[in-house]
């Protein structure tokens, strides 16, 4: 009897998980991106298509690469095991002198998630880009990405 109740408590206590279950998260790809010409930049851009044949366009690029800057915001995301399910869309928008210019949550599944991405865009690790340029004219470029919660 001793020897089953012991296997009945051994297999009782192997089968209940201490474990706790952690939230987990991924990145979108980057969507939406357009560059923002200012009317006197198309001024700048028109006068230069003049000498240069070709389309020449550059996007704005993170220094490492798009991948870099995905991965960085992926590790720094930490939510709590309390974080509501769903997607953070975050509108970045990066200036014509090399910098991050405006980062605006557009939507988030909770205060907290909200928090944690602000204080994630605002680390100077993500200020690290090259502007956009048109005809080697610097303009600034938008895009979006998600942070998903599942």
């Amino acid at each position: 009897m001793k020897i089953f109740i012991s296997i009945l408590t051994f297999t009782l206590l192997t089968s209940c998980s201490l474990i706790q279950k952690k939230n987990r998260h991924y990145l979108g790809t980057l969507e939406n991106v357009k560059v923002i010409i200012s009317h006197e930049d198309s001024i700048k851009i028109a006068w230069s298509k003049r000498y240069h044949c070709s389309e020449m366009i550059n996007e704005a690029n993170f220094k490492g690469s798009i991948s870099t800057f995905r991965q960085l915001i992926y590790d720094k995301f930490k939510p709590s095991k309390n974080a509501k399910s769903g997607e953070n869309l975050i509108r970045i928008t990066i200036g014509k002198t090399n910098n991050l210019e405006n980062a605006e949550i557009i939507s988030y599944t909770d205060e907290e998630s909200k928090s944690l991405i602000e204080d994630i865009f605002r680390s100077e690790e993500l200020g690290k880009w090259t502007s956009a340029n048109q005809f080697l004219i610097p303009v600034k470029q938008q895009f979006e990405i998600s942070i998903f919660i599942k």
